[in-house]
């Protein structure tokens, strides 16, 4: 994968503008990802402590990515999209770097997320960047697998 791509970061908060945006785009795909869909409801709902930021190519927003605080230690990292005009371009690669960068520099010391097995291309960029599997750890109903990572640990800084 290339990473001459010249991205830049910005803070995107939830109810940002841009935010926003990104957010309908990535509610947008996951109800034509998933069989029967994706209801957002119940997904609206952000704290203070959320962390997210939007990749931007030339003043485009490609990207986005975020973490929430799951007690003390852990900070699960939520919602990676990358437009699909950019997808292998290691956008998606870069943003999680980054949130889990900004996560450690917090003072979290384990990620965690989960996915649907049939984003098997996501699965694959976990597993690239040192996650395994864990047991499950929410109720999210579209989820169906679950890593976690300690934080600052080799591969994928």
């Amino acid at each position: 994968m290339s990473t001459s791509l010249s991205i830049s970061f910005t803070p995107a908060p939830p109810d940002s503008a841009l935010g926003h945006h990104l957010l309908g785009l990535y509610f947008a795909e996951l109800q034509t990802s998933l069989p029967g869909g994706f209801d957002p409801s119940g997904q609206e709902s952000y704290g203070p402590d959320e962390y997210y930021v939007a990749a931007l190519h030339d003043g485009q927003a490609i990207g986005y990515c975020g973490y929430r605080p799951l007690g003390p230690t852990d900070a699960e990292i939520k919602k990676l999209w990358v437009s699909p005009d950019f997808r292998g371009m290691d956008v998606a690669n870069r943003l999680m770097a980054h949130v889990e960068q900004q996560a450690a520099r917090d003072g979290f010391t384990r990620a965690l997320l989960d996915t649907s097995d049939l984003l098997t291309h996501a699965v694959g960029l976990y597993e690239h960047r040192g996650y395994h599997r864990i047991d499950r750890y929410n109720d999210n109903p579209y989820a169906t697998l679950f890593f976690a990572k300690a934080l600052g640990t080799a591969p994928g800084r």
